[in-house]
């Protein structure tokens, strides 16, 4: 609950195999409790694992798992940039920068490319709009507190106006009931 009230930035992993599910639906509800202003970066994992299909089929395939995952961020109501999702073979990345391939690194080279522009891009995103981020949360904070506190406020006058008619003073209809002004 902290560190989701905290986040300047969120960064959503998902894999090909497991897309946007209800455990990420739980983690969402807790970040728009807290932080419903922070952008959202969206980091597809491709998991290659259809070596079978053709590279259009692949890559339509992971296209749908982005669209279908960028849509359900922004109907939670996050603050998702479509050119802030990208889709990169972390396990290609991994292999490569721990020396883990079988022949020629290059096979692996085009994913480590796409994982350090996407790594620039987030950094720029903090960088350049930090202080903006910051105080859109901080507004965005604010009027959650406000929205909850307006609850408990109307639920107060309520009890309250339940209370006084209730009561016998007020129970009788010869008497009007104060006007409560909010």
């Amino acid at each position: 609950r902290t560190i989701a009230s905290r986040a300047d930035l969120i960064i959503l992993v998902q894999s090909s195999n497991s897309a946007v599910t209800k455990v990420s639906d739980e983690v969402f509800a807790l970040l728009r409790e807290n932080n419903r202003n922070v952008p959202v970066c969206l980091l597809h994992n491709v998991f290659d694992a259809a070596f079978w299909r053709g590279d259009e089929q692949k890559k339509a395939a992971v296209a749908e798992q982005m669209e279908y995952a960028v849509a359900r961020i922004k109907e939670m109501g996050f603050n998702l940039d479509a050119r802030n999702a990208y889709a990169v073979n972390l396990g290609m990345v991994w292999d490569w920068r721990d020396r883990q391939y079988v022949s020629d690194p290059q096979i692996l080279q085009k994913a480590v490319e796409v994982f350090a522009h996407v790594e620039q891009e987030m950094y720029d995103v903090l960088l350049t709009q930090r202080d903006s981020i910051r105080v859109r949360n901080v507004i965005g904070r604010t009027l959650q507190q406000m929205e909850h506190l307006m609850v408990h406020v109307d639920e107060k006058l309520s009890e309250k106006k339940n209370d006084l008619w209730s009561s016998d003073l007020i129970g009788s209809n010869t008497v009007t009931p104060p006007l409560l002004v909010v």
